[in-house]
């Protein structure tokens, strides 16, 4: 998944590290996709129903 799209999903990249639990910052390292097991983690999140994205958006499948 590419980053602006976790971004777009969670709504802005403080919400996105509020949800994974990491820093500002760290996201700010990640290149142009976020990492795999962030993806992963974000997902379970989805699943277990503890996170979903705003506005209803679909969840990407995994960009390999």
């Amino acid at each position: 998944m590419k980053k602006a799209e976790a971004i777009a999903l969670a709504g802005s990249a403080v919400n996105l590290a509020k949800v994974l639990g990491i820093s500002r910052e760290a996201i700010r390292l990640w290149k142009e996709d976020m990492p795999n097991e962030r993806y992963y983690q974000l997902r379970g999140l989805l699943a277990e129903r503890k996170w979903k994205p705003v506005n209803g958006q679909k969840f990407p499948p995994p960009t390999e």
